[in-house]
Order: C-alpha cells, then structure tokens, then sequence
C-alpha cells in the first residue's frame, strides 16, 4: 500500500485557496504549449499559425471540460445555481469533455484559416497534451480527486477508511510510461499524420473504460451512472471508435504530402529567385 499524499492546499490568500492542481495544470499547458510549438516548428508550421491553433483548442477544450462536468455529471449543481454555474470553469472539468470540445475548437480553426496540413496541425497539439496529461494527472493525483473502491492492491492509497484506488495515479502512470514514450517512438519513426492519434486514442480508450469500473458509485466523491456506465466509459467507446476509423483511413490512404520545411538553404535560392526576378522586371 502506498501512503496517504492527499494535499487539497497549498497556501491561501484570504479566501483564495490554491491547491497543487491549479498550478500544475498551468504547467502542463505551457510544457505542452512548447513541445507543440517544437513539433511545429520540425514540420515546417509557423508559430504564430501553431499558437493560434492551439489557442481555438484550449479555449474550446475548457470551455466543453466544465459544460460536460456540469450537464452530466453534477445536474444538480446547475439546478441550484442556475445557468451561471455553467461559467464557473474553475469548479470541476470532464477529461471527455476536454478531449471532445478541443476536436471541435480544432476543427473549427482549420476550416475558419483553411488549413492545408490539418493532421500535421493536430500531431503537434496532441504530442502537447500529452505531456500536459503527465501534469494534470500527477495534479489528481495529489489533491485524489478520482477515488476508487476499497482495495488490497498495492499501488492503492491508504485513506482514512481504509486503502483505495487512486485512478488519478493509475492514469499518470499509464500516461508517463505509456502514451508519452510512443508519441516520442513515433516521432523518432517518422510516422505519417494521423498515426500518433490513431494511436494514441486506441491505447487511452480501453484503458479508461475499464479503469472507471473501479471509480465509487454514485455519491460523495463518486461518479454518476447511465445504464450502469459512467459518462466516461460512453466517452471511451466514442474515442475508441475514432480511433479505429482514422486506423482504416491511415490504411486505405497513401502517404500524406507535408509541407517543406523552411530550412537556410531553401531560403537562400527563394532569395536569389526574388533578386533575379527583380533584376529581370528592371530590364
């Protein structure tokens, strides 16, 4: 068994208390932000294209993490509260509903700027969420805000009613010594698009469907259920099942063209071109 870490704070400004999760999920988005920016950047994507992509992402992606939070897993809250509770971001997110509404943020990017390379656009957000993931997990990790049953297993957490499954950590696990290294595997294979999502998404959907079998029924600190499944395993069966969509398209589809690196040397015959087409219009 492995000791109780529980830390829902971590200093307090009057009534403001800030616990280790807001600060690493703030972390996790500026590590990721980098590694997408990187990524970008060896593709041949400008910054300033990548940041703006990213930032339709992130804004979507929050935005559908609390609505999803709210409308199916805490009705109630919007019951008492009204509408308005729909706005407070900050009191709970859906990881489905993070992942969902950051497709639609995406997509909703690449046909406003009419992206050409969309699947490069979206290698370089989804290697940075993963190792944002890393941050985030270790982040409910430590506050244990997803507490499983009552276990004998011995990476559970002791707690003052006995040892319990901390899904938090299992998926931080899973997501430093599974996810990140094959995006990074990947990368070092030159996979085509669409091969990290694919990936990516047919590893985390299984996972994650069988882990919410050991999350607390319904109640304080539990899940609410649909049909005997968690909001999240039906998240699971629809990203599983994109995931193998994109698999058979990846397999019916020749590779796919990327856009030319910007390199020096390229650079200097785009420049000499220019100079002799000046040259050429003088005369």
């Amino acid at each position: 068994m492995l000791p109780d870490i529980k830390t829902v704070e971590l200093f307090h400004i009057g009534s403001i208390h800030i616990s280790p999760f807001g600060p690493l999920v703030a972390m996790g988005i500026l590590a990721g932000r980098a590694l997408a920016l990187h990524r970008a950047k060896q593709a041949g994507i400008s910054r300033e294209e990548m940041d703006d992509a990213i930032l339709y992402t992130l804004i979507s992606a929050l935005f559908f993490a609390h609505f999803v939070e709210a409308v199916f897993y805490h009705p109630e809250y919007i019951s008492q509260q009204g509408l308005l509770y729909l706005l407070k971001i900050w009191e709970g997110l859906s990881s489905f509903g993070g992942f969902f509404g950051g497709i639609f943020g995406f997509l909703f990017y690449i046909h406003k700027k009419k992206v050409r390379f969309p699947l490069l656009y979206a290698e370089c957000i989804l290697q940075g969420l993963i190792l944002g993931w890393v941050f985030g997990r270790l982040g409910c990790t430590i506050i244990f805000d997803h507490p499983g049953k009552l276990s004998n297993f011995f990476l559970a957490f002791q707690q003052p009613d006995g040892a319990r499954h901390n899904l938090g950590f299992y998926e931080f696990l899973f997501t430093l010594f599974i996810l990140f290294p094959t995006i990074l595997i990947l990368h070092r294979l030159q996979a085509k698009p669409g091969t990290y999502t694919a990936a990516v998404v047919i590893l985390y959907a299984p996972v994650r469907f069988f882990l919410d079998f050991l999350r607390l029924d319904t109640g304080p600190g539990g899940d609410i259920r649909y049909y005997g499944l968690t909001p999240g395993q039906y998240g699971s069966i629809l990203l599983f099942i994109l995931g193998i969509f994109i698999a058979v398209k990846l397999l019916k589809t020749q590779e796919t063209p990327s856009p030319p690196v910007q390199t020096s040397t390229s650079k200097k015959k785009r420049s000499k071109k220019l100079k002799s087409s000046i040259g050429t219009d003088r005369k």
